[in-house]
């Protein structure tokens, strides 16, 4: 991940870069994360702002906090917590599931929480696209309109 600013709405940004860009299998998945996180509009779903294809990217949403598995690493959850989170995450996957897609990959690591109590899933890497609905190709996705520094 790298922290970039899109100059044109100024704010900082998250960019994802598809290290094995000729690895087929890992191209594959990286558009389907794309393509399925971008077709979502939920506030327990990462925000993805733009993705390309040469080379592979993903802007997302910066996110702040960490990932449910650190927060386990501490000990349990409070039945408040749980319950609290248990209900995010059901929203975000109805969300999810009403758009045709299902996650497939669910576990602490891919569930962030947020400095503000609110959860966020990730990671669509893996996820299966329903036939329902007809879907967007990465490749008409909108011009590129981040730019700027970027650090690791």
């Amino acid at each position: 991940m790298f922290l970039a600013r899109d100059r044109l709405l100024d704010r900082s940004v998250a960019i994802k870069i598809l290290r094995q860009a000729g690895d087929a299998q890992a191209l594959k998945r990286f558009e389907q994360e794309a393509r399925t996180a971008g077709a979502l509009e939920h506030p327990n779903v990462l925000v993805v702002h733009d993705v390309g294809l040469d080379p592979p990217f993903i802007v997302s949403e910066l996110l702040s906090g960490r990932t449910l598995r650190a927060r386990l690493q501490e000990g349990p959850l409070s039945p408040d917590e749980a319950l609290t989170l248990a209900l995010q995450l059901a929203r975000g996957l109805a969300a999810t599931h009403a758009e045709g897609i299902v996650h497939r990959d669910l576990k602490p690591a891919n569930l962030f929480l947020l400095e503000d109590g609110r959860l966020k899933i990730l990671d669509f890497g893996v996820a299966k696209l329903l036939p329902s609905r007809p879907r967007r190709s990465v490749r008409d996705s909108c011009p590129r309109r981040v730019a700027g520094s970027v650090r690791r």
